[in-house]
């Protein structure tokens, strides 16, 4: 397989994931703003990419974002357990408490973007 992963900060990938999310939001008949993801975490390539991330989910979606939590500093780029990595620390650290609400962003040279869509009311219900 063939990807072009030089300009992982070009405006045209940096627009991928907010539009990729709020397609899946819209057929849920939600809203990012309105689904208030307490944490967002993405795939941890690079402190200036993840920044330049949350700088396209900002302006896509014209809200401020959650709070980013990252290892990246820390770790390093993990590969595909990055977003593992970045729960569990922030687990054990206490700064993602239960209940929290992460929206997990996948990125990177022939990434599958696949979404678990927001439960419904009935199942909010049963979490709350």
């Amino acid at each position: 397989m063939f990807t072009d992963h030089a300009h992982p900060q070009s405006p045209e990938r940096l627009d991928r994931w907010p539009a990729f999310y709020d397609a899946v939001l819209e057929r849920s008949g939600t809203t990012f703003e309105h689904e208030r993801f307490d944490h967002v975490v993405h795939h941890q390539v690079g402190t200036r990419v993840i920044d330049a991330m949350d700088r396209a989910g900002e302006a896509f979606f014209a809200t401020p974002m959650p709070a980013s939590l990252r290892t990246v500093e820390e770790h390093g780029n993990t590969s595909s357990t990055s977003h593992f990595v970045v729960l569990h620390e922030h687990l054990k650290t206490g700064v993602l408490r239960r209940g929290a609400k992460v929206l997990l962003v996948t990125a990177g040279s022939g990434a599958s973007r696949v979404a678990c869509p927001p439960p419904s009311p009935r199942w909010r219900r049963r979490w709350e």
